[in-house]
């Protein structure tokens, strides 16, 4: 075999060795260059075709063609929630993203205060800020009201909360006023009530289209309505009743003390008795022991001002331990705690140093400083052994033994011994997926409802699972593995701030600089210096800062990214191939037509 022969086979050969390595590179026209060109401060996640962004303090909104739908104007912007997104040295892209995390995996808890920028619009109309007055937009940019107000809460069933000089009002989704903003303070109801007080205390109540319903007093204040009925505060008797929706006084103010209606019940005192009322004012459960209640802080304090941001006051049971959850509630004698049925029945006998209202089907209790739980018939099914518990909404609990963590399941039963470390940065995060993150001696791993170590804690570091992957740290750098553990992308990359997958791509950093891979592990978006920071794909785009600006790039795949590896894999066998046959059969015709030659000439 010639010299030429030699090198072609060898450049098939490392053509094939190159795209077997894993790190196939997908390089088009269309995968370098950027679908709206760096110029923005910040950028954030695209959503229904839709991303705030940030130039000089000021937000704006562009869509995925980077027509400014709302140029850079506004001061500051407030989501669906309530919540602030704004630009400052602490509000940066980072924290943008986060919160848009937070709220898509159920976390919003832990980002109660970041405004998230992918969920700003609530029944089609975006709250906006400048020069500290309250506006909307619709979703074209078009400014439905104008910012005129000193607050505004988002809509909801059509109307949404004001405020003015003159005070609180509501008005429609297209700015006209259903009630007039004079109102020294609102509240919003799920009954389709709206509780208005007049500067002079008096509290109208309206329906959502401004009819007014009913007119109190001064002397009476209402709560929040709760199962169809408000606490009412006689002033001058210093007493509390009940009054439905229409605003008729269906219990007479009576009472010394009284909670919130609860699955038809509510904890009330008079004088020195303690008891439960039905909504009909009926005496169905009287409680001894009544001097503990008395100090207890069970009942609707009618001073705390009512105003927008107080929204809690929807749930009994925040306010009163002793309201009925799952058709028991508290009592307490002789300093013990039981739980009594609707008939008053005794289903658990006071004797718990203290308890915790029913959920999902189990009652936390202490006793001798111990933790454990009760079932819906009262039984003991977690004997009080633990030092600290805690339940998820899924009904999952974490325990703690001896500076140890482990977990039971929804029915108390232990799926995983106290054995692992104490986080308590992630004490709230709860079984995603079925899965949980865990550690042992500082190294990470996740474990199943079933207490199964899917994951084995060998990791540095690991995080939440996002499109069927996990990114893992091990000394330093950065891999991914799928739900069943297994180790689909090797720990090779840099650490970024943003390693997991969304849409089928993740951002990687080799040697700062970055780019993005599939879950095959090829190189969809080529790793270059170009890129000071790149953000994962959200709803078909990627933020991208280059020279200090962002801008945004489609994601690689939907515009041609790499094909499949294994097709990859194919085309480079049959090239390595036809590039060997092409050789040596272009080799022997050049020696048979030398030989020729010398034949001739000989």
């Amino acid at each position: 075999m010639n010299r030429l022969l030699k090198t072609l086979v060898i450049l098939a050969v490392s053509s094939f060795l190159a795209i077997h390595s894993g790190k196939v590179v997908a390089e088009t026209e269309n995968t370098l260059s950027f679908a709206i060109p760096p110029k923005y401060d910040y950028a954030g996640p695209f959503s229904d075709d839709l991303a705030v962004i940030a130039l000089e303090g000021q937000l704006g909104m562009i869509n995925k063609e980077g027509k400014e739908i709302v140029r850079p104007y506004y001061d500051r912007m407030v989501d669906a929630k309530g919540r602030s997104l704004e630009v400052d040295d602490y509000f940066t892209n980072d924290y943008w993203i986060a919160a848009y995390l937070a709220d898509v995996m159920g976390l919003d808890e832990q980002m109660k205060d970041v405004g998230n920028p992918a969920n700003l619009f609530s029944e089609g109309l975006a709250i906006v800020v400048k020069n500290g007055l309250f506006g909307y937009i619709n979703r074209d940019g078009y400014e439905v009201v104008k910012p005129q107000y000193l607050y505004a809460g988002p809509f909801q069933d059509g109307v949404a909360v004001v405020l003015t000089e003159n005070g609180y009002g509501f008005i429609d989704a297209k700015g006209s006023i259903v009630i007039s903003p004079e109102y020294k303070g609102t509240y919003m109801y799920q009954d389709d009530v709206v509780l208005m007080i007049t500067q002079n205390e008096q509290t109208i109540l309206f329906d959502r289209k401004g009819n007014e319903l009913a007119l109190f007093n001064e002397e009476l204040k209402l709560s929040p309505y709760n199962e169809g009925l408000a606490l009412v505060y006689d002033r001058n008797k210093e007493k509390y009743g009940y009054a439905n929706p229409k605003g008729k006084l269906v219990i007479e103010p009576r009472y010394d003390r009284a909670a919130f209606f609860s699955e038809g019940l509510a904890l009330v005192q008079r004088e020195d008795r303690v008891f439960y009322v039905n909504a009909e004012g009926k005496e169905v459960i009287e409680l001894m022991d009544s001097s503990y209640y008395a100090e207890t802080g069970w009942n609707w304090d009618p001073y705390i001002d009512i105003e927008p941001d107080n929204w809690y006051y929807n749930e009994a049971s925040e306010m009163d331990p002793f309201a009925f959850q799952e058709g028991l509630a508290l009592f307490v004698q002789d300093g013990k705690y039981g739980f009594i049925n609707t008939k008053g029945k005794e289903v658990v006998p006071p004797q718990y140093e203290q308890a915790a209202p029913y959920r999902n089907g189990l009652a936390k209790i202490i006793f001798d400083n111990k933790y454990g739980y009760l079932n819906i018939k009262g039984e003991l099914v977690v004997e009080p052994q633990y030092d600290y518990a805690f339940q998820y909404e899924d009904g999952m609990i974490r325990i703690v033994a001896d500076g140890k963590a482990g977990f039971l399941n929804e029915k108390g039963k232990l799926i995983a011994e106290p054995r692992y470390d104490e986080n308590h940065y992630n004490d709230k995060i709860p079984f995603l997926d079925n899965l949980r993150m865990v550690s042992l001696e500082g190294q990470f791993g996740y474990i199943d409802k079933s207490g199964n170590e899917v994951v084995k804690p060998q990791y540095n570091a690991v995080s939440l699972f996002m499109d069927g992957m996990a990114a893992v740290m091990s000394d330093g750098r950065v891999g991914f593995i799928d739900k069943t553990g297994q180790e689909i992308i090797r720990p090779y990359y840099d650490e970024t701030t943003l390693s997991f997958f969304s849409e089928g791509v993740a951002v990687v950093k080799v040697d700062g600089k970055f780019g993005m891979i599939n879950k095959k592990e090829v190189i969809v978006l080529p790793i270059k210096e170009t890129f000071e920071d790149l953000y994962p794909v959200i709803d078909g785009m990627a933020a991208v800062q280059v020279n200090g600006l962002w801008g945004y790039m489609a994601s690689p795949v939907s515009v041609g990214g790499s094909p499949d590896p294994y097709i990859v894999f194919a085309i480079a066998g049959v090239m390595v191939i036809l590039l060997v046959v092409a050789g040596v059969a272009w080799a022997n015709r050049r020696n048979r037509s030398s030989k020729n030659l010398y034949n001739e000439t000989s």
